[in-house]
């Protein structure tokens, strides 16, 4: 260091490596300002280096992660070939591993290919779909739409129509139609109109109370218009009444009957068994545990607790106070009067009720029948 009038100089050696024997050496004086301006000039340099240097890297960097898939495999598994694409790309996979376990082997021959054109040579021909978000790779089973559950469904339209009384032509509101062996269905509005989504081959089954059932196919139809009549079934049958029949429409009173059909397969040996949870508001009991003992009937509960509560017995048109020797083959009918208009006929002793029982009778030119039923029982002392 030298100084000179006040200043000062730094001196600066520059050394030329390239004259080994006879070494030259080259100074120069600079003031120290100069020294401070190439100082200052050397450090925006380095941060210049510094900044391309960075900038390389990250470029070199994101080269890496973008490239393209190259890739030549024979009958791999998808796990296998989903892990060297994600060396390849910097991609990550998520799936679920069974559904992993039952794809099929891959084989690839992939060059420069990218992750779009690397997943659809991977998942060709399995059942597999793919999304991607952001760098990772979504798998999941593909949602079926051809199953053969979905291909059976025969095509549907649109079917409108009418139902009306095949009387006097008038609409009925409320009638019930439904698909057969479904549970598609509606009703009739106030007009007697309806609209149903049906399937072309689909078959309608209308009911409405009073009415006949009625089955109608569609065959492909847009428009049904449906007739209904009125059925009468069950009430123009007769009933036995304490002053001779009378048909069970034009009935008032409380009256069930029990037909010999009902009774004919069940195992009784007297009639108050015969009509043995037959009959609502009857209670038949055992008088007592002994074989062939009879039962104790009593209609819509006691009506006396000093005096009997048994009922008055009807048989083809004779006050009966017992019937325990009527064989329940030879029943035709049995009906049970229940409320308090049997006492207008009978009097006072059809305040328990009454059970009139027709017995069978012989009918003309039919062949004879014999029929045999045997009964049994053992009481141990």
């Amino acid at each position: 260091m030298h100084k000179n009038q006040g200043s000062t100089k730094t001196l600066i050696l520059f050394l030329k490596p390239t004259q080994y024997k006879n070494m030259k050496i080259f100074y120069s004086w600079q003031s120290h300002e100069e020294n401070k301006l190439l100082l200052t000039k050397i450090g925006k340099i380095m941060k210049l280096f510094t900044f391309f240097f960075l900038v390389a890297t990250l470029q070199i960097s994101a080269k890496g992660y973008s490239q393209n898939v190259t890739l030549t495999t024979s009958n791999i598994t998808l796990k296998r070939a989903f892990r060297q694409i994600s060396q390849q790309t910097g991609y990550s996979f998520f799936i679920n591993h069974k559904l992993l376990k039952d794809a099929g082997t891959v084989s690839l021959s992939l060059k420069d290919a990218t992750i779009t054109e690397a997943l659809q040579a991977c998942l060709k021909g399995q059942e597999l779909t793919y999304t991607i978000i952001d760098k990772t790779v979504i798998l999941k089973a593909k949602e079926t739409t051809n199953s053969p559950l979905l291909n059976s469904i025969p095509p549907s339209h649109l079917l409108t129509g009418s139902v009306i009384d095949s009387a006097n032509r008038t609409p009925l509101s409320g009638v019930t139609i439904q698909v057969r062996e479904t549970t598609t269905g509606t009703t009739t509005d106030a007009n007697g109109n309806f609209s149903l989504q049906v399937p072309d081959d689909a078959v309608l089954i209308v009911s409405f109370l009073g009415y006949e059932h009625k089955e109608i196919p569609v065959n492909g139809k847009n428009v049904i218009n449906i007739t209904l009549a009125a059925t009468t079934t069950g009430l123009n049958q007769l009933v036995v009444i304490g002053y001779g029949t009378q048909k069970e429409k034009d009935l008032t009173g409380a009256i069930s009957t029990i037909t010999n059909r009902d009774i004919q397969n069940l195992p009784v040996r007297s009639a108050q068994e015969a009509i043995q949870g037959k009959v609502p508001g009857v209670l038949v009991t055992a008088s007592s545990g002994s074989p062939g003992s009879l039962g104790v009937v009593h209609i819509r509960g006691i009506g006396s607790i000093n005096g009997s509560n048994s009922p008055l017995y009807i048989v083809d048109g004779l006050p009966q106070n017992d019937v325990g020797w009527l064989d329940p083959n030879d029943i035709a009918t049995i009906s049970v009067l229940k409320d308090a208009s049997s006492t207008a006929i009978y009097g006072a002793r059809a305040s328990n009720g009454v059970i009139i029982i027709t017995t069978k009778k012989a009918k003309l030119d039919q062949p004879i029948r014999v029929s045999l039923d045997a009964y049994y029982g053992i009481q141990s002392p």
